[in-house]
């Protein structure tokens, strides 16, 4: 018989009771497996559809177990509730989850938590007829859309891992905390704690009536998670506004409303809004917000800085758009970005067009995005020699320019038609890069992110991968393996 690495037996067994873990295993001369206990807090939440959560909760919800919300739902200032992988929190109407406290959702790759509707099917079919679709929250598609999960002032932090969040923005009728209006709808997640942190990694935000996500200050770290459908008519995927510091990367933006990410410096007290956007792709999206120079893919304003390197951008209706006062957007003074601090510290950016309006607008008209030796398709293949930034140009020689095709494993290029804004889901695609991509080895490396969360499997970005460093190919799933994982 094997021996076991332990002095005695006897202790081993004793370590056993007093640590109260149901699995203990020594190291043997086997290697076998370590079986790890689930991080948890406090006592267990009682589970199914016989144990209907509302008012005060903390503790941990179990492994692989379903909670049914159907009130508001209250995490107090000095609470933490804990989902352990396998959680799956269901609302059974216009409820919120209101943070004052802590709230981690640590799913795994394997077991993945919801925040969502039980038994809601998704209306992911390229082409399918405009009409009711519950990612939007409208009543009319067969569901009752819940409303957010909001986080106060007094929030500690937000750590959201391999989590599904759906089916949220319905009208908050009386608002339970600080930075949402009464009678307004619901962002899907608000982050209104300016000493906080948020970290939101490797999940799914599908839907939402306006932005998915609204940032009113915090720390934060977003990174390679999924995008599908944000906004009905209109909504930044993240909204982020002032005292808010962070990363936004390798996350795919497919759909959305009117941005990906957007940042300013709006409601600033403290802290200037600075946000890295980097190694992020973005697919279709702006077609529903119809005002002039609204929508498309990344968006600086209202004194916010930060930097937006490495970024592929297809088929998006507006390129990165820098508000600016530029002679030809006057009066826009109280939204301009801090225009000196991003002027050099944005490129290496490639944008894929099949159509001659979105190609117009690369650079936007009106505002104050300086092309950039380091973009793709280089702008002067096809803007004027005498192009001043904000002028109205004619793009058609950047539409399928040669080398600014991502060659995306898995996704009709080039689009036609009405396709340019029904697919804003990415079931069925890969968004990976074929070997032969022309943003292979194309990107910009020579900076760090913004380092402001804690490193950790439970309070912050994870260990593995957590505050992922810019990389040498563009877009969110370099060829490493390091970026987006879904």
């Amino acid at each position: 018989m094997k021996q076991v690495n332990c002095s005695k037996q006897l202790m081993c067994a004793a370590i056993i009771f007093m640590l109260g873990i149901g699995i203990f295993s020594c190291k043997s001369t086997d290697n076998a497996n370590v079986s790890v206990a689930y991080f948890k807090v406090g006592q267990p939440v009682k589970s199914g559809a016989g144990n209907p959560v509302s008012g005060s909760v903390k503790g941990y919800m179990k492994s692989d177990s379903s909670y049914y919300i159907t009130g508001d739902t209250y995490i107090n200032a000095l609470d933490t509730l804990v989902l352990q992988p396998g959680a799956k929190i269901y609302f059974k109407g216009n409820y919120n989850l209101v943070v004052k406290g802590t709230l981690l959702s640590l799913g795994i790759k394997d077991k993945q938590n919801y925040i969502s509707i039980e038994g809601v099917k998704k209306t992911d079919t390229q082409g399918a007829p405009a009409g009711p679709d519950p990612a939007y929250g409208q009543v009319s598609s067969g569901i009752t859309p819940w409303g957010g999960i909001l986080c106060d002032s007094s929030c500690k932090a937000l750590i959201l891992k391999w989590t599904h969040v759906e089916y949220g923005g319905n009208t908050i009728a009386t608002t339970p905390i600080s930075g949402v209006k009464n009678g307004q709808t619901a962002w899907m997640i608000t982050f209104d704690s300016p000493k906080g942190i948020f970290v939101l990694e490797d999940s799914w935000i599908y839907g939402g009536v306006d932005d998915p996500i609204r940032i009113q200050g915090g720390k934060i770290n977003i990174m390679r998670n999924t995008f599908e459908k944000s906004g009905f008519q209109g909504g930044e995927c993240i909204n982020i506004k002032g005292n808010t510091v962070g990363n936004v990367a390798y996350n795919l933006f497919i759909g959305s409303g009117t941005n990906g990410p957007k940042a300013s410096n709006k409601g600033v007290t403290t802290t200037q809004t600075n946000i890295y956007m980097y190694n992020n792709t973005m697919v279709n999206c702006g077609f529903r917000r119809n005002e002039s120079g609204r929508g498309g893919s990344m968006n600086f304003e209202e004194g916010a800085k930060g930097n937006a390197y490495n970024n592929i951008m297809v088929n998006c209706k507006y390129g990165l758009r820098i508000v600016g006062a530029t002679k030809s957007y006057n009066g826009n003074s109280l939204v301009v970005a801090d225009t000196t601090s991003l002027r050099n510290h944005y490129g290496y950016n490639l944008n894929y067009t099949d159509s001659v309006a979105v190609a117009n607008q690369i650079y936007p008209v009106g505002f104050y995005t300086f092309p950039q030796t380091t973009d793709f398709p280089l702008s002067t293949s096809y803007l004027p020699a005498n192009y001043q930034v904000g002028q109205v140009y004619d793009g058609k020689k950047a539409v399928q320019a040669s080398g600014t095709n991502p060659q995306f494993v898995n996704f009709p290029l080039p689009q036609s038609g009405g396709t340019l804004s029904s697919i804003s889901y990415a079931t069925g695609f890969d968004f990976h890069l074929k070997p032969s991509s022309p943003a292979l080895g194309k990107g910009y490396t020579s900076f760090s992110p913004l380092s402001v969360v804690p490193v950790s499997d439970n309070f912050g970005a994870s260990t593995t991968y957590g505050i992922t460093l810019p990389n040498k190919d563009l877009g969110a799933y370099p060829n490493d393996g390091t970026g987006n994982q879904h």
